[in-house]
């Protein structure tokens, strides 16, 4: 399994992820941010609405 770490979580932070995961479905991505929850920008919905998050709190 690959461990991947994201530093920051806006804009390209949650692009990144969103790729990440949908190429590596093994990989284990791990994101540190500032903020307390992910970006909600267009990449993050996708993210959420995708259901690779749990929500707001970046869970997976």
């Amino acid at each position: 399994m690959n461990k991947i770490v994201i530093v920051g979580a806006n804009h390209a932070g949650t692009a990144a992820a969103n790729t990440l995961m949908a190429n590596y479905k093994d990989a284990k991505v791990t994101i540190f941010d500032a903020n307390s929850n992910i970006s909600f920008l267009g990449c993050g919905m996708a993210l959420w609405i995708g259901e690779q998050i749990q929500g707001a709190e970046g869970k997976i």
